[in-house]
């Protein structure tokens, strides 16, 4: 199943215009997504990892992805493209593309996986997952600021109110062709910029270090 979100998928879908999350509303078998606002609740018994059928971008807020898998992605292709360029530029992680430690394995500076691999020790092993764990944290956290940032400008954007259903605002961003690259680098650069105000000095990939 592709990651990106077809429109009609869940109707009952809305954005919240505290945190900028999705929520649903009025779904018959009660098993409602919950935004950050809001504890998640009794996990579901469907199989998912977590109470999640689809979230917004992180990055730009322009396009949703299918959610709820602990393999899930926190970006839309465009924005999850420019988000792990930024990681291979400075050899480590810098915003999370997903929720599983795994989903970072390729950062050339990666810790061996096991001590199968010659001169690895239990230590490094160790000190390579608090590394990656904290870059994640950070990341993670520089993500729910902006997507709320993001969305709030976003539905200003398009002229729609808080709490309107997802389907009603993808199908005013794509009528209005807002979710272009340029748009979604736009977004990127505030979203490098809020990460760098909160770790003062991080660069955050090639333009800032010309």
């Amino acid at each position: 199943m592709t990651t990106e979100y077809e429109i009609g998928t869940y109707p009952y879908l809305r954005i919240c215009g505290t945190c900028g999350h999705l929520y649903e509303e009025g779904r018959p078998d009660g098993k409602e997504q919950r935004c950050r606002c809001v504890p998640s609740g009794p996990k579901w018994e469907d199989g998912r990892d977590f109470n999640e059928r689809a979230s917004l971008c992180y990055c730009c807020g322009l396009e949703a992805v299918h959610s709820g898998s602990r393999w899930s992605p926190f970006f839309c292709y465009f924005c999850r493209t420019m988000a792990i360029a930024v990681s291979l530029w400075e050899r480590r992680l810098i915003f999370p593309i997903g929720r599983h430690t795994l989903m970072h394995s390729w950062l050339p500076e990666a810790p061996p996986a096991n001590l199968t691999h010659p001169g690895t020790t239990m230590t490094d092993i160790t000190n390579g997952v608090l590394s990656t764990l904290d870059s994640i944290d950070a990341g993670r956290k520089a993500l729910d600021a902006w997507s709320a940032q993001v969305m709030r400008h976003n539905l200003e954007t398009v002229g729609l109110p808080p709490d309107v259903t997802l389907d009603e605002y993808l199908t005013k961003v794509a009528k209005m062709g807002l979710a272009t690259p340029a748009d979604k680098q736009h977004a990127f650069a505030g979203l490098r910029e809020l990460y760098r105000q909160g770790r003062p000095g991080t660069p955050t990939g090639p333009s800032d270090t010309n």
